[in-house]
Formats: structure tokens, C-alpha cells, sequence
């Protein structure tokens, strides 16, 4: 009973985590098209080759995203 019950509740903060997940991807996609692509390819990067070195990938990303809305904006 303990091991179904702490499964459970496991079960339950996954839950949470993936509908926390899918809100930010939905305001991402609204706000900046361009980077709501990039959250999903973040998780995955981060699952391939780590934190660090996707966090660069996606600093640069957000900056390209930026660079791209300020030239269309003039």
C-alpha cells in the first residue's frame, strides 16, 4: 500500500510539472513564436547533453529571436 500510494503521489507531480509545461508553451508560442519551438528542443538538449551547454544554446536563441523582432520592428 505504501509503495502504490508514494506512486501516486509521484504520478500526481508529474502531472502538475507537464501541465506547468504545456501553459508556458502555449504563452511562449503567443507571445514569441519563435521561442516556444525552443522550449521543447531545450528539455530534449538538456536530456542529450546536459544543462550547461543548453542553456548557451538557448541564451543564443533567445538572442537571435530579439535581434530578429528589433530588425523587423524598424
Amino acid at each position: 500500500w505504501v509503495q502504490w500510494h508514494d506512486y501516486r503521489e509521484e504520478n500526481r507531480r508529474l502531472r502538475t510539472v507537464a501541465d506547468k509545461y504545456r501553459v508556458a508553451t502555449v504563452m511562449l508560442n503567443e507571445l514569441h513564436p519563435g521561442l516556444a519551438v525552443t522550449v521543447g528542443a531545450y528539455e530534449k538538449l538538456t536530456e542529450t547533453v546536459g544543462v550547461d551547454s543548453t542553456l548557451t544554446i538557448f541564451r543564443e536563441q533567445v538572442k537571435a529571436v530579439k535581434k530578429e523582432t528589433k530588425n523587423r520592428s524598424k
